[in-house]
């Protein structure tokens, strides 16, 4: 190891919160209920966390409206037209706010939510994230949903869970791939051949569940069609058309995800929906591996 050279800062991050997770999953009591009631913990050398899992009571849910929609409108220019931006639909969600060092106003957040299949299996949605600008590239982001799934995995007394996450964003697609196995769809798998469709059936399962039950919190367009993972017309007539132009601007380094979004969403309003599985001890092996340091 070359101790001369400090590791990326988002590197470190996710390293910092990963040791914080680990008290926390491998533990009951205290220390994982304070990690969803909303007691401020250190989350990194710059920046502090706190997490709140299905708040029921009205302070905590003006509290969340207050500061969501502040930091939504501070970063889209607009407040999406969330429940959560409200105080409303809190009981499945996991939200994490990430505050600067010495400020109690929040300057980033991960709203994720936690559901079953009708065969009990998990799943969780990858959520909705916004940094403000300030804050974006500093490698908050990745750590922050990382730490939110972990967690969410000790809930639900689970080592492995089906995710989605949903948009048209080829940096995300490209994050979620390098995130997540088993992965549908992707650059890789032509999602055209049957074939492929049905060695991939749980994954299809999981959109087409998610699509008919999330519309509202996902801010989806009631009007809008899933064909095969794509969902058509999702940002229109009610959908999230301000999330959904800026998660468009977010292009990817790797030509060949942009070149993916752009054939599985041909049209400004449509989204891709992909599932993908987590398992805490395989992503831990996979990070070693690595050979981060």
């Amino acid at each position: 190891m070359n101790s001369s050279k400090p590791p990326h800062r988002s590197i470190a991050y996710t390293m910092e919160a990963l040791q914080l997770a680990q008290l926390i999953f491998f533990q009951d009591g205290w220390n994982r209920k304070s990690m969803e009631d909303g007691t401020r913990h250190a989350f990194s050398p710059d920046y502090d966390a706190r997490r709140f899992v299905g708040p029921q009571d009205n302070d905590t849910a003006e509290y969340l409206a207050k500061h969501l929609s502040s930091m939504c409108h501070y970063t889209l220019e607009t407040v999406l037209d969330y429940p959560i931006m409200r105080g409303e639909g809190l009981e499945n969600k996991a939200i994490i706010l990430l505050y600067p060092k010495g400020s109690d106003i929040p300057c980033a957040f991960n709203v994720a939510f936690f559901w079953y299949l009708q065969d009990g299996t998990p799943c969780i949605h990858y959520g909705l994230f916004i940094v403000t600008p300030k804050h974006q590239r500093k490698g908050i982001q990745s750590p922050m949903g990382f730490v939110n799934i972990y967690l969410l995995l000790k809930k639900m007394n689970a080592r492995t869970v089906w995710v989605t996450d949903l948009g048209r964003s080829a940096s995300g697609s490209r994050h979620f791939v390098n995130f997540m196995s088993q992965v549908y769809p992707q650059p890789k798998i032509d999602h055209k051949d049957v074939d492929e469709a049905k060695k991939h059936a749980i994954q299809l399962q999981v959109a087409q569940e998610f699509h008919q039950r999330f519309q509202k919190d996902a801010g989806i367009s009631p009007q809008s069609k899933l064909r095969g993972m794509v969902i058509q017309g999702s940002n229109q007539a009610g959908g999230a058309v301000a999330l959904v132009s800026a998660n468009a601007s977010t292009r990817s380094r790797q030509s060949e995800y942009n070149q993916w979004i752009d054939t599985m969403c041909p049209e400004p309003e449509d989204e891709v929906i992909m599932v993908g599985q987590f398992n805490i001890g395989q992503w831990i092996a996979r990070e070693v591996s690595k050979k981060l340091w």
